[in-house]
């Protein structure tokens, strides 16, 4: 399975079509959240619905989404599209693999629209592990999983601002510990375009699409390969 994993589109949709005509064996999407332009969240449903025309000329089985904290969190809710999983404060099996996603992001000094306190992340995500994994059964020890945040997790590659501050989830990281995700996509911070790891699992921020940077990932038989693309 071969999935492009695209972050901060920030209104640049047009540029999916271009990554997907150059990664044409692609059959599944992973979107890190921020599809709508910095202050503009009230055209986040425009830009989904956007993107999901641009989808519709491609072979893309599924598009796995969280919102990011530009983006109008109740918009992702409304998209009706068949291949789009929703997937913020959920998990979901998707071709045999196992998705948990978190959108937002940890506190700014913007005040975004979609923020939530170190708190609040670590609830939010043993909610949904203690849900999916402990009372359903869901998964096992042993059993792939990958985790999608908009936020990345302190303290990696994949965090670091201009100034050399880490600006990541402290909560994400702890979660990323504890679980041991095969793979952690996330987007957020455009500075920190990178593969890095945390323990056994490969932490990818693809850089902001607007820019047009994107990563591959290829999930085959329990092992991932990630790699860094740009247009």
């Amino acid at each position: 399975m071969k999935i492009v994993a695209v972050s901060d589109i920030h209104g640049y949709v047009e540029k999916l079509r271009e990554v997907l005509v150059k990664e044409n064996d692609a059959t599944m999407i992973v979107f890190c959240g921020d599809i709508a332009p910095y202050r503009r969240h009230p055209e986040t449903l425009n830009f989904l619905n956007k993107l999901s025309l641009v989808v519709n000329h491609f072979n893309i089985e599924y598009i796995i989404a969280v919102p990011g904290n530009v983006d109008c969190i109740e918009h992702y809710e409304r998209i009706v599209e068949p291949r789009f999983v929703y997937l913020h404060g959920k998990c979901r099996r998707v071709k045999d693999v196992l998705f948990i996603g978190l959108g937002g992001s940890t506190k700014t000094p913007f005040n975004t629209i979609l923020e939530y306190s170190e708190d609040e992340i670590h609830n939010i995500l043993q909610s949904i592990y203690m849900n999916c994994v402990v009372q359903n059964k869901n998964i096992s020890k042993d059993e792939l999983y990958i985790l999608v945040t908009h936020v990345p997790p302190y303290n990696s590659a994949c965090d670091r601002i201009p100034s050399g501050d880490n600006i990541g989830s402290k909560s994400i990281r702890r979660f990323i510990e504890h679980t041991k995700p095969a793979l952690a996509l996330c987007g957020h911070v455009h500075e920190s375009r990178c593969i890095d790891q945390v323990g056994t699992t490969i932490i990818v921020n693809p850089g902001p699409l607007a820019k047009g940077f994107y990563s591959t990932i290829y999930v085959d038989k329990g092992r991932i390969e990630a790699n860094l693309g740009r247009l």
